[in-house]
């Protein structure tokens, strides 16, 4: 189940998912920083380059037209309502309104995870196949950092919050999907 479309009228979903992946490595260092605009702005040029290389190869997975657009949509989403959350707490006057700023990104990823479990249900057997070994393998890589910043928690060193668990997650499977498609070539 290949889909093909038109190299002039093709949406260039590497470029822009290595821009993507750029930005979360960029918010990642902006948080770990402290200077958000920074970290997100090293993260977009490191994003134009996974995708500028990304651009040039022929990738194992087909989703059909649309699919992708919609999980970067959802990320974006998602992007957007967190930086806007991180930077709009300490104002808020309300305690409600804290709670409802707190948990407004959480709308934003239950979108991405129905983007991704949409996508992963329009692929074909090996590609599904490929999804789920590399998803498995990023469940074992969060539990090895997980289980280590536990470790070292319990020798009194200090403990990031779990809003930083989903980023071995993202790094995980990203690294899982990258062995399964060269195991799978």
């Amino acid at each position: 189940m290949a889909y093909q479309e038109s190299e002039r009228g093709r949406w260039p979903m590497n470029l822009t998912g290595g821009i993507l992946i750029g930005l979360v490595l960029g918010f990642i260092l902006g948080l770990i920083d402290g200077d958000l605009l920074e970290g997100l702005g090293f993260g977009l040029i490191v994003g134009l380059a996974i995708g500028a290389v990304l651009e040039r190869r022929h990738h194992l997975m087909q989703y059909p037209p649309g699919m992708i657009r919609r999980i970067i949509i959802a990320g974006g989403f998602f992007l957007v309502t967190l930086i806007a959350s991180l930077e709009l707490r300490d104002i808020a006057d309300s305690r409600w309104l804290q709670i409802a700023l707190a948990l407004a990104p959480a709308i934003g990823f239950a979108l991405v995870v129905f983007a991704i479990a949409s996508a992963l249900a329009s692929l074909d057997e090996l590609q599904r196949r490929i999804q789920t070994e590399a998803i498995a393998l990023g469940f074992g890589f969060t539990a090895v950092i997980v289980t280590t910043v536990g470790l070292l928690e319990e020798i009194g060193l200090a403990q990031p919050g779990w809003i930083y668990v989903v980023f071995p997650m993202i790094i995980g499977w990203g690294l899982g999907k990258l062995w399964t498609m060269w195991k799978y070539r």
